[in-house]
């Protein structure tokens, strides 16, 4: 009874042993594969932006632009040997174009504000109003 039980100690510990260490030996591929697919994709982002650049300062036509910037960047992803996904991709430069889009109309509306401020406040001088902004820059000195 007594080596029975000394047999069966020492296989729950091996069990315990492999289980714990297939465990780790699992999370660690997985982290190793995470790793590899985020650095990857900031290598496709970093080179999406230098190709999105290119694309602007050369090209007109949009449709251009883009099968250009995709074509490209699937050369760079075959290269590398990184996972080219095209809707992915796609998707991102749409959402690029909209992001610089946003930025350029707020640019536009912002640049059309501080117009009609220096506007405002030209005529007001002119005609012998004090700008409540002036006059507090002027109290507070």
């Amino acid at each position: 009874m007594n080596q029975i039980e000394m047999i069966l100690s020492y296989a729950s510990t091996i069990i315990i042993f492999l289980v714990s260490s297939i465990t780790y030996v699992v999370k660690y591929i997985k982290r190793v594969k995470e790793l590899k697919i985020m650095n990857d994709s900031k290598l496709l982002e970093s080179e999406l932006e230098r190709l999105m650049i290119l694309a602007e300062q050369f090209m007109v036509d949009g449709n251009t632009k883009e099968s250009f910037v995709l074509d490209r960047l699937k050369h760079f992803a075959q290269e590398l040997k990184i996972d080219f996904k095209y809707d992915e991709i796609h998707g991102k430069i749409l959402n690029l174009i909209q992001l610089t889009k946003n930025i350029n109309y707020f640019k536009t509306e912002d640049q059309t504000i501080k117009t009609s401020s220096l506007e405002a406040e030209k005529n007001d001088l002119e005609s012998g109003v004090k700008s409540p902004f002036r006059t507090y820059i002027n109290d507070h000195k």
